[in-house]
């Protein structure tokens, strides 16, 4: 019995409008919005051979590391964690 091969993430030149939305939106409620840029590409996060969501990295100039939001297809965001020396309160640190 075959079984399906796992797709590798895939850069992505920008966000769905949509996900870019929910992404700025979460920003702005963490007070970010003015202070993040736009870092490394976004990613399709890929499943057994489907679109599984979407990742975007922002960079924060003010600790040296990503905020990374994790979303569904349909632009919900599932997680929300830091990278680098970035370190914030209720957010995992990978």
């Amino acid at each position: 019995m075959a079984t399906a091969a796992w797709a590798q993430d895939a850069p992505l030149a920008s966000l769905p409008p949509k996900c870019t939305q929910t992404a700025t939106a979460k920003l702005e409620s963490m007070g970010l919005a003015n202070v993040v840029k736009s870092g490394m590409h976004s990613e399709i996060r890929s499943g057994v051979s489907i679109v599984s969501g979407y990742r975007a990295r922002y960079y924060n100039p003010n600790c040296g590391g990503y905020i990374v939001m994790n979303m569904t297809p349909n632009c919900a965001i599932e997680q929300t964690y830091t990278t680098g020396q970035c370190r914030m309160n209720g957010m995992s640190h990978w």
